[in-house]
């Protein structure tokens, strides 16, 4: 693999928290809309509130929580095998219609379609909405090469010492 293809970790390591901060951001203005129309309960989505709490934390351990609760919950999204199956054949087919990909893949349309909904709340994909296609954002172009690296990496190691470990035998 030359190093042009090669991706920068700390690229990959911003796109994965602006994805992972796209995520929650989305959540919370959803969860402003609703609750202008529906009363939710004290606390849901909402950390209690600390005020003048004996042993009061600062805000920062909830931050870290968060931050970690949703990087987790985009990153099992994202390498799921079946997620990752449609992020790959996306940069290798960027042109493809849904109906296309979901051909290539073997799968109904309408999986492929609920696939590419969960990347697109994971913010690895973006769809147009006027001519129904999608396409990979930024954070989903650095996990796709992050992940075609990574294939590569461990098809190399497999063939230099899968003869190996079989003659050993």
């Amino acid at each position: 693999m030359t190093d042009e293809h090669k991706i920068d970790l700390t690229d990959l390591t911003e796109l994965l928290a602006e994805a992972a901060w796209q995520r929650l951001r989305s959540l919370v203005l959803s969860l402003n809309r609703l609750e202008n129309f529906v009363p939710l309960m004290p606390g849901v989505f909402v950390p209690p509130d600390r005020g003048d709490a004996p042993g009061a934390e600062s805000s920062s351990a909830d931050s870290r929580t968060l931050a970690e609760e949703f990087l987790l919950s985009t990153l099992a999204a994202v390498f799921a095998p079946e997620q990752a199956q449609v992020l790959l054949l996306m940069a290798a087919e960027p042109d493809a219609s849904p109906a296309a990909l979901a051909e290539r893949l073997k799968i109904s349309e309408m999986l492929l379609r609920e696939r590419l909904s969960l990347l697109q709340q994971a913010v690895m994909v973006e769809r147009n909405y006027e001519t129904g296609t999608y396409a990979l954002t930024a954070a989903g172009q650095s996990v796709a090469a992050f992940l075609q690296q990574l294939i590569q990496s461990t098809s190399q190691k497999i063939e230099q010492q899968l003869p190996e470990l079989i003659e050993t035998r």
